[in-house]
């Protein structure tokens, strides 16, 4: 059965990697010859400057800088299906499509590994980053830093592949496509997918990968790994749930045509009801807010009414109480309605906490502008109060000033004895 794995490492010298161990490592040579029977195919493009991959990989660690990436290898998956010459040539156009950077070609070398029951066929495919741009350079010079000015007199320019996740998007995508064209080619139903199980809308608990040397050193006898262990666990409860799923799906299958059709029309009830009930919620946020401003703009002329009053005297005080009696009407109208708004909000609390964030942060900015209206409402209550305090102030003030009497100048008493005045 065909399986999706395409994974991509990058080998470079500060990590202490070697591009000659790694192509040693996928052709089984060297001290991986024991395994030459694994190695089932191999091939290789490199730069006609160089003898062999051999000698590539290995001038590869020589000449590079020491911050240099000295590869990056793409493992694969093959699928069972195919026989060894259709993967041979999967692979082989794989790596001609991967490996062709704007019409230019990157070298590579790749490999087909098989075990001896064909249980693991996969594919090592392993590519530098330096492009093949047709100029004649010494063995050395190829890997040193290019020359954009004079490029025959400087190193290969860099592909920078990983410069962005893009080029291995791409890379996932192009073998998903080629995999299953090489399927469809001989018949096969059998389909690999890039995606993620989320991204498929599949409900199944992802596993963790367990490998061939963990798998084959697992038995009935032996202690088994956490990963398989766990793996198992997962296993069970997607076997579980598929079955839940096809039993539920068997049942609808069963179900008559005419129930089928009033389910259908339930749910389409269901969701016009749920739409109507947002839109619903929209208008009365969109209301709310509206009145909120209303609220605010009255205050706002309260304040500047207030702020332009100047203390009055005595023969002020009546003018002064009839226009302020006005506007503590407003405000007590303003408070009754900010009430009545601060209710409603409650009341539909429960219904907006199950729509959408955006509805919610809405419903936050009208509480916060509610709460900044109340507050400017109290400051001028407080404002008014203390007018009202001072106006009384200088009221008592007049009225002792005008409880305190100068004495007069006494009147002179009629003088009897001085006689009749001629």
């Amino acid at each position: 059965m065909a399986i999706y794995h395409c994974s991509v490492s990058v080998g470079s010298r500060k990590n202490g990697q070697s591009a000659k161990a790694k192509n040693a490592y996928i052709n089984r040579s060297g001290k991986y010859s024991a395994k030459s029977d694994d190695a089932v195919f191999a091939m290789s493009e490199i730069p006609p400057a160089f003898k062999n991959a051999d000698e590539f990989w290995s001038c590869a660690d020589r000449f590079s800088r020491a911050n240099a990436t000295l590869f990056r290898q793409i493992v694969t998956a093959l699928p069972r299906e195919l026989n060894l010459e259709q993967q041979r040539k999967l692979v082989s156009e794989f790596a001609q499509k991967v490996t062709n950077f704007e019409c230019k070609k990157l070298p590579f070398s790749l490999a087909i590994h098989h075990d001896k029951n064909n249980n693991n066929p996969h594919l090592h495919l392993v590519i530098s980053e330096k492009i093949i741009d047709g100029i004649e350079r010494e063995k050395e010079l190829f890997f040193k830093r290019a020359n954009k000015k004079n490029p025959a007199q400087g190193g290969a320019s860099n592909a920078r592949l990983g410069a962005s996740k893009n080029w291995l998007i791409e890379t996932r995508k192009t073998w998903q496509t080629m995999c299953n064209d090489a399927l469809h080619k001989i018949g096969s139903e059998n389909r690999i997918d890039a995606r993620t199980l989320q991204e498929q809308k599949i409900d199944r608990v992802p596993t963790q990968h367990v490998g061939v040397v963990r798998q084959n050193m697992n038995s009935p006898h032996e202690f088994e790994f956490d990963v398989i262990k766990e793996n198992k666990t997962i296993n069970k409860a997607n076997d579980g749930f598929e079955k839940a799923i096809k039993a539920e799906t068997q049942k609808i299958a069963n179900m008559p045509t005419a129930q089928i059709i009033e389910f259908e029309k339930a749910v389409k009830n269901k969701k016009d009801s749920i739409d109507k009930a947002l839109f619903n919620i929209e208008t009365m946020c969109f209301s709310v807010s509206r009145a909120a401003r209303k609220i605010e703009g009255k205050i706002k002329k309260t304040e500047q009414k207030l702020n332009s009053l100047h203390i009055p005297t005595k023969p002020q005080m009546p003018q002064f109480l009839s226009f302020l009696s006005p506007s503590w009407t407003r405000y007590n109208e303003a408070c009754e309605l900010q009430q009545d708004l601060q209710d409603e909000i409650n009341k539909n609390q429960q219904l907006l906490e199950k729509q959408n964030a955006r509805d919610i942060r809405k419903l936050q900015q009208l509480k916060v502008e509610c709460d900044e209206v109340e507050i400017i409402a109290a400051e001028s209550v407080l404002d008014a109060h203390a007018l009202m305090k001072e106006l009384e102030a200088m009221h008592d003030v007049e009225m002792n000033l005008n409880s305190i009497v100068e004495p007069s100048t006494p009147t002179p008493a009629p003088d009897f004895d001085a006689g009749p005045n001629f």
